[in-house]
């Protein structure tokens, strides 16, 4: 697991910059909003999502031949307020951990469904989605200013390196068939209830700078690259549940996706005032993307016995405007 990696790598890396940052002597480096060594701040992050994932098979077919099946889902307009904690805590003057917590209820989502023969889409169906997000960071920053004795530069400069933690649970309901053999047509899926859960962990490397640009006023932006991924997504597909031979299995998760190849990115930009010397009030723009491939998509039958299909993508994204109030001590 990512998470038993990343919490090797940062710890004994911590205790070791930590100790020799005590154990030696000169002057620490410029900290924005003074000598505090704690903070804690709450905020809330004005969210759209989507996410999707394509998973193919070959197959042969009496009218086709030998042609590829492909299933495509999509999720689109998955909005949120996600409300974050966060908090730091300086170790020493050249080491801090970090920490940000966000969950959040995803509203008034929709998701398109379809299958498809080579490149003939026979069959579609739509669905609303409801559900939730959340997400979880914890980093150990260096300040590179004091590392690298950087004195002229007027900025906090830190790099760092971190686990990400990151989920979208949806329900699609209400849904409707809209195209059956490339012709349009309008039939309710009467009882659909299915769940799809998207689980991402990953190891972060990226850097943040604190820039002071007019009294009482900062500029903060940070990037993290996200590596070493760890991809699952589990799902219950309740219309395909039965004792069949062709049915899926009527237990929870019927079918598992898991991938370990991709990559992402968490950014964010805000822009700071000093409402006071303990207390400081930022607004900006927030994005995440995740994104992998060349998985396995596995599906669990009613007998039984399981079948496998090659998750060809998945990608989650998450974006928008947040405002936070920090307090240091």
């Amino acid at each position: 697991m990512k998470l038993s990696l990343s919490t090797l790598l940062i710890i004994p890396f911590g205790i070791f910059i930590a100790s020799d940052s005590f154990a030696g002597s000169g002057s620490g480096s410029v900290q924005i909003y003074g000598n505090e060594n704690i903070s804690v701040g709450a905020g809330a992050w004005i969210t759209t999502g989507e996410g999707g994932w394509e998973t193919s098979f070959i197959f042969t077919d009496p009218g086709f031949g030998v042609a590829t099946g492909r299933s495509k889902l999509q999720w689109e307009n998955l909005d949120s307020v996600v409300f974050v904690l966060s908090g730091e805590v300086r170790a020493s003057r050249l080491v801090s951990f970090a920490g940000r917590l966000g969950g959040g209820n995803i509203n008034d989502g929709a998701n398109t469904d379809s299958d498809w023969i080579d490149d003939f889409k026979f069959l579609e169906s739509e669905a609303q989605t409801e559900g939730n997000t959340k997400f979880f960071t914890l980093d150990m920053l260096v300040d590179l200013r004091e590392l690298f004795k950087l004195k002229k530069v007027d900025a906090q400069l830190e790099g760092f390196i971190g686990y990400h933690y990151y989920t979208d649970e949806v329900n699609d309901t209400d849904g409707v068939t809209t195209l059956v053999l490339g012709e349009p047509i309008y039939d309710p899926l009467d009882g659909l209830d299915s769940t799809y859960d998207f689980a991402w962990q990953m190891l972060r490397l990226g850097g943040r700078a604190i820039i002071p640009v007019y009294p009482k006023w900062t500029l903060s932006c940070e990037a993290a690259l996200l590596a070493l991924l760890d991809y699952e997504g589990q799902a219950y597909w309740n219309l395909r549940a039965g004792s069949g031979p062709d049915d899926f299995r009527e237990s929870s998760p019927n079918f598992v996706q898991t991938a370990d190849t991709g990559r992402g990115i968490d950014a964010r930009c805000s822009l700071s005032y000093e409402l006071h010397k303990s207390l400081t009030l930022s607004a900006g723009y927030w994005y995440m993307h995740f994104e992998a491939e060349n998985g396995e998509d596995t599906i669990y039958f009613a007998d039984g016995t399981a079948g496998n299909t090659s998750l060809d993508n998945v990608e989650s994204t998450r974006h928008g405007a947040f405002l936070e109030l920090v307090g240091r001590f």
